[in-house]
């Protein structure tokens, strides 16, 4: 009695590479974007509300 046995891989292959690649460029570009408006803007928004005391709460974790 002779079994086939079927082997199957993780592997992403053809163009669905590319787009797993492009969507995780582009979602680090984001992010980097969100993360260096929020830190620019953040000082001047706390400083406004005069919040310094809590400052370390309010930003995000990196």
């Amino acid at each position: 009695m002779a079994q086939s046995v079927v082997q199957t891989t993780n592997r992403i292959s053809g163009s669905r590479k590319w787009w797993a690649l492009a969507t995780v460029l582009l979602t680090m570009f984001f992010s980097s974007m969100d993360q260096t408006v929020v830190s620019t803007a953040l000082p001047t928004i706390i400083g406004d509300l005069h919040g310094f005391s809590l400052y370390a709460w309010s930003l995000p974790p990196i």
